[in-house]
């Protein structure tokens, strides 16, 4: 399905931009479909599924950079993505770098969510400034 030549032009080709429109909006009338089935069969917890992505990979992201390797000298090392083969298919391992953010935005997000988790439930609308302020002393 998502490999349908007459669906995407060079199929086998990473190009995110494909699902983009001219306008540079998110194309997802499709997306779903690929992932968690279809009609009577459709996944239950597809929901639950996408929640626990998104907050793992925002989580991940908002206390990490993740880019290219580099060299000894400081070249970026280019990336060339390879696939194994068989039923599921799956990118080879490639050299990435992480890198630890310890500004003050990351210290703020987690000091705004362990506020927010011990408050219990919070209209994030109605949460002012000052209140907050309040929370993180």
């Amino acid at each position: 399905m998502s490999r349908d030549p007459e669906k995407f032009q060079n199929p086998d080709v990473f190009n995110p931009d494909r699902y983009f429109d001219e306008q540079g909006n998110l194309n997802l009338k499709d997306q779903e479909n690929y992932v968690f089935g279809f009609g009577r069969r459709i996944c239950p917890g597809r929901h639950m599924a996408d929640s626990s992505v998104w907050l793992a990979v925002t989580s991940i992201l908002s206390v990490f950079d993740i880019g290219h390797k580099k060299d000894s000298v400081g070249n970026v090392i280019p990336i060339n993505i390879e696939y194994t083969d068989g039923l599921i298919r799956c990118a080879e391992f490639f050299e990435y770098s992480t890198t630890s953010r310890t500004n003050i935005f990351v210290i703020a997000t987690l000091s705004l969510s362990n506020a927010l988790s011990h408050r219990g439930p919070v209209k994030l609308h109605k949460l002012s400034f000052k209140q907050l302020a309040n929370d993180l002393k």
